[in-house]
C-alpha cells in the first residue's frame, strides 16, 4: 500500500522538475591527427574512453559519440549542441578536450581512439570508464568515477587512478626501468604479470584481501595484515621494474599474464576503415610543419 502512495509523489516531483529525461539526441564526430611522436591528451567531463594501439597506423584517429538526454527532443538537441570538442597542439603534446556548460548528468561524450603503437597517452575523465589495449608508450589514465582496464601493455610507465572503481592492468612485458602505479579509492585491483618478469611489487589494501597466483614464483616476500587489510611486498626475478598498487577499499589479485595467441594476429590484421575525417593540427595552422 505504501508503494501506491509513493508513485503519485514521484510523478509529481518529476513534473515539478520539468519531467523525465527520456528523449535522446546523438551525434558523431571523427578527428584525426599526425602526432609525430607527440603525447596524446584526452580530457573530458563524462563518458567512456577506449584507446587501442594498432600496428602500422601513422596517425591518431578519434571517433567521438556525443549523447544528451532531455524531456523533449528539442531540449535534448539543445544540450547536444552545447557540447564542445576542442583540439590544440604544440611540439610536445596534442590534446582533445570536451566540455559542456549544461549542468546535467545525462550529457556524455564517448571517445573511441586508435593510435600508433608507441604513442604516449594521457586520459582525464570526470566520470566514465577507461580501456586501453596493446600500448607500448606510456599510459597515464585517471577517472573520478569509473573502471580502468588496460590490457597487453608493454609500457615503461603506467599510472592508473580511479577515485571509485576497479582497476585491471595486464602486462605483456615490463622493461627493467618500468614504473607502474595502480591506485583506487574504492575498488578491486587486478594485476597480470608474466611469469618471467623482473619486477618488485608493493601492494596494499586497507580493507580487502589478497589473492596470489601460485604460478608466479615470488621471492623476498614480506606480508602483513589480516582479513580486513593486507600489505604485500615481494619480487619476481631480479626485481628490476617497480609496481605499486593500492586501494583503500577492495581486494587485490596478482595473477599470471597469458597472452592469447589470437590477440597479436588480430592486431596485425587490423585494417583502417575509409572515412571522412576532420584534421585540424594547430602546429600546421601556426606555420610549423611537422616532420613527415
Amino acid at each position: 500500500m505504501r508503494a501506491l502512495f509513493l508513485l503519485p509523489i514521484l510523478l509529481l516531483a518529476a513534473c515539478q522538475t520539468g519531467g523525465i529525461d527520456s528523449n535522446e539526441a546523438t551525434a558523431e564526430e571523427t578527428r584525426a591527427v599526425r602526432l609525430d611522436n607527440r603525447e596524446l591528451v584526452l580530457d573530458g567531463f563524462a563518458g567512456d574512453v577506449s584507446v587501442t594501439a594498432v600496428i602500422g597506423l601513422q596517425e591518431a584517429e578519434v571517433v567521438f559519440t556525443k549523447r544528451a538526454m532531455g524531456t523533449t527532443d528539442r531540449q535534448a538537441e539543445a544540450r547536444l549542441e552545447d557540447i564542445r570538442i576542442e583540439e590544440a597542439g604544440d611540439g610536445a603534446t596534442y590534446q582533445f578536450v570536451w566540455r559542456t556548460d549544461a549542468d546535467n548528468p545525462n550529457v556524455t561524450v564517448d571517445a573511441k581512439v586508435r593510435v600508433p603503437l608507441a604513442t604516449n597517452v594521457v586520459v582525464r575523465l570526470g566520470a566514465g570508464d577507461i580501456t586501453a589495449n596493446g600500448l607500448r608508450g606510456t599510459l597515464d589514465a585517471e577517472t573520478g568515477a569509473g573502471e580502468i582496464r588496460a590490457d597487453h601493455l608493454r609500457s615503461a610507465r603506467v599510472v592508473l587512478s580511479s577515485s571509485a572503481g576497479d582497476i585491471h592492468a595486464g602486462a605483456a612485458f615490463i622493461p627493467a626501468e618500468g614504473r607502474w602505479s595502480l591506485e583506487s579509492g574504492a575498488g578491486d585491483l587486478l594485476l597480470l604479470l608474466p611469469a618471467a618478469a623482473s619486477v618488485r611489487v608493493d601492494a596494499e589494501s586497507r580493507a580487502g584481501a589478497l589473492d596470489l597466483d601460485p604460478a608466479l614464483t615470488f621471492s623476498d616476500v614480506r606480508q602483513s595484515g589480516g582479513p580486513a587489510g593486507v600489505d604485500f611486498r615481494a619480487q619476481l626475478g631480479e626485481g628490476q621494474a617497480r609496481i605499486e598498487a593500492q586501494t583503500d577499499a577492495g581486494n587485490i589479485e596478482i595473477l599470471q599474464y597469458k597472452e592469447p595467441a589470437a590477440e597479436s594476429e588480430a592486431a596485425r590484421q587490423t585494417v583502417l576503415t575509409p572515412q571522412d575525417t576532420l584534421r585540424r593540427d594547430s602546429a600546421r595552422a601556426s606555420g610549423v610543419t611537422p616532420a613527415p
